[in-house]
């Protein structure tokens, strides 16, 4: 499995879209290659060290398990860029589109041969649970920017874990829906 939603999981678009519209726009990081990598460029940013601040606090505060720290970061992709198919460093993330055009650039998850296409992320107003241990990638050609809301996790914690704990109503605070 490549992705679920998690509809409980409330979170603010609105409230979240003003706060990015807020952020020093130099402190976008431009996001490091990783070892093994080809060398191409990442037209890719991310904002980080973010946790604290209100509203993602209110966010974290919703997990039943500790997470961690620094694990809520904006992501960007530019218009008229693509996000190369790649593999995290993390386990997983829970991401929630912020800005763009999420439906004509959505997240495309591939096989190991980085070449076929396996599953195609449609994005809603709700969290979705993506494993990204997978091979997935980006193509923004479209004329606005793409900034989503993630969360990471980490060890101990992964993909199937995480759905364990979600099927078993033990991910939230929450009351669950169904």
């Amino acid at each position: 499995m490549f992705a679920f939603e998690i509809p409980e999981l409330i979170i603010d678009v609105e409230k979240i879209r003003k706060f990015v519209l807020e952020l020093d726009p130099y402190q976008w990081e431009p996001m490091r290659r990783s070892k093994g990598l080809p060398n191409w460029p990442m037209p890719f940013f991310k904002y980080t060290g973010i946790d604290h601040m209100e509203p993602l606090r209110e966010i974290k505060d919703q997990f039943a398990i500790d997470l961690g720290e620094n694990v809520v970061d904006f992501y960007m992709v530019p218009e008229q860029t693509q996000l190369r198919i790649h593999k995290d460093r993390r386990n997983a993330g829970i991401n929630l589109p912020i800005m763009g055009d999420f439906e004509t650039a959505p997240l495309v998850f591939y096989d190991e041969d980085r070449k076929t296409e396996l599953f195609r992320a449609s994005y809603s107003d709700k969290p979705l649970m993506c494993n990204t241990s997978f091979n997935h990638g980006v193509d923004n050609f479209t004329d606005t920017v793409r900034v989503l809301l993630s969360i990471s996790i980490y060890e101990p914690f992964d993909f199937n874990k995480i759905k364990e704990f979600y099927l078993q109503r033990r991910l939230l605070k929450v009351q669950y829906e169904g």
